[in-house]
């Protein structure tokens, strides 16, 4: 599953090439699949197994779709747009905030919609839901149920809707560790001193602006007059109004909900968003006034990109295999579980018991908690040997608790290191 999302969002920059050509011409296309290709945040979400993930590539093609079918009449491009349509909440329900900003630049476009080809695309979306549909009547409709409810916010939760942009376009990503002090360890490792992230972080931030800005100054132009005839401005900057609606739309939609609003939420926006990231930069490359700062500010943030996130990445990984505390990489749960069945003996079934663990840490404890995810996976590792075999006699339980509760070579220890050891009850041995 990896190595296809990986996949998927490497083709992912070439989409967003291709929107940005075909939307806005060849000058900003490269630019735009640059950034793609070297945002943090793009690269971020394209390296692991998440639902979010693949909106950019679904939504990527998604976009080339509609823009094909408001381009010309009774285009079969509306084929896609419904089938895709459908297809994406099963991902994630992002999409459904793409909905009006669709519906708006429909009926800007006043194209005529080729109905056999929406009705096509509909009746075929719809087959998708039918091994969902038997999933939930076969248990009570849990999923269903579990989406529509324990939703919970403030109504301050949708203005991060308003910075995701900026968001998106940054190298500033301290929510990718769990405290200051890891996010100057983070800026050591990868570049010898937390100062040159901190500069990074500056110079990427300062073209963030300057980006935002210059997307901005050419919408506001495109929808001068926008109130008076909405088509007819349309029809004068249909590129930028197009995209611009795909961002802004959304974004408004998440503003207004008053629901808790998250950065992945966004990522499906990053083929418009780049689109236009990449005509602001010529269009500043155009100012002999800052273009040569510009242009060194870009190349700078762009070696620091490329740089940053293989180093980030090192320095994960180094911290997950030889750090002080546990984090539950599928590795490192596996390592756990393995050692527990060599422990208890291949006849025996095993369980791990943390609840005294967990009691004793901190509510506001952010590093620590990643164990009580071994209870969990151990559970899952158990059930899916017992699918193969039926001969475990019997149950070992072991308890978690802090490395520095037990002494060194007690017997019963079936696992110590990262700061935390399972030690196998006495009652159950």
């Amino acid at each position: 599953m990896i190595v296809a999302t990986i996949l998927l969002n490497t083709a992912t920059i070439y989409l967003i090439y291709l929107l940005a050509k075909r939307v806005l011409g060849p000058p900003y296309s490269l630019w735009a699949a640059l950034l793609a290709a070297t945002l943090p945040f793009p690269v971020y979400y394209s390296v692991f197994v998440y639902n979010p993930n693949v909106m950019p590539f679904l939504g990527g093609l998604l976009f080339l779709a509609l823009w094909e079918v408001v381009r010309r009449d009774r285009s079969r491009c509306i084929f896609w747009v419904v089938l895709l349509f459908l297809i994406m909440p099963q991902f994630h329900l992002s999409v459904l905030s793409l909905l009006p900003a669709v519906g708006i630049i429909l009926a800007l476009a006043a194209v005529r919609l080729n109905v056999p080809w929406l009705i096509g695309g509909a009746l075929t979306g719809i087959l998708f839901y039918v091994p969902y549909v038997r999933g939930e009547m076969a248990h009570g409709w849990q999923n269903t149920i579990g989406m529509g409810s324990g939703r919970h916010g403030h109504w301050w939760g949708g203005l991060k809707a308003v910075i995701s942009p900026w968001n998106l376009l940054v190298n500033f990503v301290p929510q990718w560790t769990r405290s200051f002090e890891e996010y100057r360890q983070l800026g050591k490792a990868c570049f010898g001193s937390f100062a040159v992230l901190l500069i990074l972080n500056f110079l990427s931030a300062l073209v963030a602006v300057f980006l935002l800005v210059g997307m901005s100054r050419k919408i506001r132009v495109a929808v001068r007059g926008f109130w008076q005839s909405p088509r007819q401005a349309f029809s004068r900057s249909p590129g930028i109004l197009f995209l611009g609606i795909l961002i802004v739309v959304p974004l408004f939609c998440a503003l207004v909900s008053r629901q808790t609003f998250h950065a992945r939420y966004s990522i499906i926006l990053l083929p418009p968003l780049l689109s236009l990231a990449g005509f602001a930069v010529v269009k500043w490359l155009a100012q002999p006034r800052i273009s040569k700062f510009f242009l060194a500010a870009v190349i700078i943030m762009t070696c620091g990109n490329v740089w940053f996130m293989p180093a980030m990445y090192h320095h994960q990984s180094v911290r997950i295999k030889q750090g002080e505390i546990f984090y539950s990489s599928f590795r490192n749960l596996e390592i756990v579980y393995q050692q527990l069945k060599t422990h208890a003996g291949g006849d025996h079934s095993i369980q791990v018991d943390d609840r005294a663990y967990l009691q004793s840490l901190s509510p506001d404890d952010k590093f620590h908690p990643d164990a009580k995810l071994i209870r969990r996976y151990v559970a899952i590792r158990e059930k899916e040997v017992g699918a193969i075999s039926n001969n475990q006699t019997a149950s070992v339980t072991y308890m978690l608790c802090a490395a520095d509760q037990v002494g060194q070579g007690d017997a019963a220890i079936a696992y110590q290191d990262h700061g935390i050891a399972l030690v196998a009850l006495p009652s159950a041995r």
